[in-house]
């Protein structure tokens, strides 16, 4: 099953078809996997120990994926997972994984992750998927294909002779020459920002996409009770008790997040704007499913150009303006999700 999801194709540009072994290549020479895979080694020992869940709270998970993604029936539940190649199963999996005991974590190595995960490749397609990851990193990745393809960059990727090749042992989807693959597609792109996207006109993009860039860390707690929320609120508010102690002492449902605006969902993002650093915002009833939610915003940090992921999300965008018209020309999403 590992090796038939690598094969899998993913787009067609230009006539050539790019699969999903190269993506992940790609995604974990550029260290985009990073996060993913760090949480698949911690809570892999969890997983495989088989501990109980409450069913109420893994209802309330599946009721909080099934709102993210706007599925309405469980018809539409499992046509979203058979679109990505999931099963009902890899839901359950990562549902596990999220609501894991922490004392049960471990500090694995990629490789010995590797060897202990039945399907490595399928946890990893999974989990991208499943934390609304993927759709952003396989965006980045057919622009630099874009880039790359383009008569005045294409060049054969070997011609790359001072680039070192990386300690490959610790790495769980590069081999040599997916390294140099991917090697030669950020070469590539940022050949091209520096010939094309100069600062003053990241500066100029800054001031359209300020709010969007602007970055939030914020905690939450949720309860299915209208009542034991406000009592949540009271106590951060008034009496100064944090959200995770409170979730400890009441079993509210706890989160935290420290994102740009355009990341955070829809139905948050203007209570968070709207809000100060420091402030406990009133019960939210963002969703049935989630009943009422506690914000508290932690800090807000104003996006400048000198921030590198602010930078780079700028950059991201000139680029998209600048090679809308290559890109639909030459893009073919193929029937994997569709």
């Amino acid at each position: 099953m590992m090796t038939e999801l690598l094969k899998l194709p993913l787009f067609r540009f230009g006539g050539k078809e790019y699969t999903l072994d190269q993506f992940f290549a790609w995604a974990e020479y550029t260290e985009a996997l990073i996060p993913v895979i760090e949480h698949l080694q911690k809570t892999e020992e969890a997983v495989q120990s088989g501990f109980e869940i409450d069913q109420e709270r893994i209802q309330q998970a599946v009721n909080e994926f099934r709102y993210h993604n706007n599925l309405i029936t469980s018809a539409e539940t499992h046509r979203w997972l058979r679109q990505r190649n999931l099963e009902i199963d890899d839901l359950y999996t990562h549902i596990y994984r999220k609501l894991s005991d922490p004392r049960k974590h471990l500090r694995l190595t990629p490789a010995a992750w590797k060897k202990r995960c039945l399907d490595p490749v399928r946890e990893v397609w999974a989990e991208l998927h499943f934390t609304a990851k993927f759709q952003r990193i396989f965006d980045d990745f057919v622009l630099r294909i874009s880039i790359a393809s383009r008569p005045e960059y294409y060049r054969n990727m070997y011609e790359l002779k001072d680039v070192m090749l990386t300690d490959l042992e610790n790495m769980i989807f590069l081999n040599q020459d997916n390294f140099h693959f991917s090697a030669f597609l950020e070469h590539v792109y940022r050949e091209y920002v520096e010939e094309n996207v100069p600062r003053s006109l990241c500066e100029a993009k800054l001031r359209t996409y300020r709010i969007d860039l602007l970055k939030i860390l914020y905690e939450s707690i949720s309860f299915k009770d209208l009542n034991a929320a406000k009592e949540a609120y009271c106590c951060v508010r008034y009496d100064g008790e944090s959200l995770q102690s409170l979730a400890k002492r009441t079993g509210g449902v706890y989160e935290s997040e420290y994102a740009f605006i355009e990341d955070i969902p829809e139905l948050l993002r203007a209570p968070l704007l709207s809000a100060k650093a420091g402030e406990c915002l009133d019960p939210l009833r963002i969703t049935p499913q989630r009943g009422y939610t506690v914000l508290y915003v932690t800090r807000k940090t104003e996006p400048h150009v000198n921030n590198i992921q602010v930078r780079e999300r700028l950059e991201r965008k000139v680029i998209e303006e600048l090679l809308a018209d290559w890109n639909d020309q030459n893009f073919e999403l193929l029937p994997w999700n569709r």
